[in-house]
């Protein structure tokens, strides 16, 4: 009886690698869609990763390049909402 049951474990195992390798394909090559809003909070996300960051040597970003990281992302996502347009080089 107990090779009964470790067969049909193995046969279930079977299925669901079959039904895991055919959602792989399925969504192999699939593009990732995201709102504006999953924009900012993953530029919020990677705002805390660099602020945790440490090199080997215990050095961490300065808060001059993180705001000019995270920055330029924020107004990326901007002027993809809408919100913002670039006005073009300043005249001297």
């Amino acid at each position: 009886m107990a090779e009964t049951e470790a067969q049909r474990l193995g046969e279930t195992a079977d299925a669901l690698d079959g039904i895991r390798d055919d959602l792989l394909e399925f969504l192999e090559g699939r593009e990732t869609s995201w709102t504006i809003s999953d924009l900012r909070r993953e530029l919020g996300r990677w705002e805390q990763e660099l602020c945790g960051t440490t090199g080997a040597q215990g050095q961490r970003y300065s808060p001059d390049t993180i705001k000019t990281h995270i920055g330029h992302g924020a107004q990326f996502i901007r002027w993809l909402a809408g919100e913002w347009q670039p006005l073009g080089p300043r005249n001297p």
